[in-house]
């Protein structure tokens, strides 16, 4: 419960930023993927179910803020979401730049298999540039790897503090 609560007010925090970054740059959907971020570090512990799952509901959110109509990304985002949570049971991710690069193969897989999809399933794709993908898989590597190591910074000094912390002898009477 605690899990999905957190993935939900991730990936709600994901779209209000993309909302915000949208508002900001008129390229913001072409340079970073938050919702993919989302799905990524949601699959970090190796669980494929909470990947895929996880994956269909971020891939949703994205169709209906840049998707098209055939909900092409809930697809690729849960294959995405599965395949990463099947990795990370077989490697292990450490430090910050396996996370980037990491986040940047999946920016990477994710952008191929909409590409081939669209290619299938479209009249007239819309292809972007294909610096477009280089561009995106390094912003997203980038920032995955900062919430990477923020979050281990953050659970470090939060064991830290539960470590060393005094509590207060209470005599009752």
């Amino acid at each position: 419960m605690k899990r999905a609560f957190q993935f939900t007010a991730a990936l709600i925090g994901a779209v209000l930023l993309h909302l915000i970054g949208v508002r900001l740059v008129a390229e913001w959907s072409l340079v970073l993927d938050l919702m993919l971020i989302v799905v990524v570090f949601n699959t970090l512990d190796g669980s494929t179910s909470a990947g895929m799952i996880g994956g269909l509901a971020a891939g949703w959110a994205t169709d209906a803020l840049v998707g098209p109509v055939f909900g092409i990304f809930g697809l690729v985002d849960s294959i995405i979401g599965y395949g990463a949570a099947y990795a990370v049971q077989r490697i292990v991710i450490q430090r910050p730049a396996e996370a980037a690069l990491f986040f940047a193969l999946a920016v990477a897989c994710q952008q191929g298999l909409v590409l081939a999809l669209s290619l299938l399933l479209l009249r007239d794709p819309e292809i972007p540039a294909y610096h477009w993908l280089v561009i995106k898989a390094g912003a997203t590597g980038l920032v995955g790897a900062l919430v990477f190591y923020l979050k281990r910074r953050v659970t470090s000094q939060v064991v830290t503090w539960r470590r060393t912390r005094r509590t207060r002898i209470r005599l009752e009477r």
